[in-house]
């Protein structure tokens, strides 16, 4: 399967399974770049508002790392 083939059929999916896989990818994600489960545990639970991160801030450093 192609990516845009891939793309295309996740763009089809309902709003939560999209969710599912995007918790999915940004687990592996972090797991790739060597952030162990306690320290993502950790960041989900910050509460400081000047660490959190726009939706649109992820996508563009998520884009950025491709």
């Amino acid at each position: 399967m192609t990516l845009a083939e891939v793309q295309k059929e996740v763009a089809s999916w309902d709003a939560g399974a999209q969710r599912k896989l995007m918790a999915f990818l940004s687990a592996l994600a972090f797991q790739q770049e060597g952030v162990d489960a306690a320290e993502l545990s950790r960041r989900a639970k910050d509460q400081d508002p000047d660490k959190w991160v726009t939706l649109e801030e992820a996508r563009k450093r998520l884009s950025t790392q491709r």
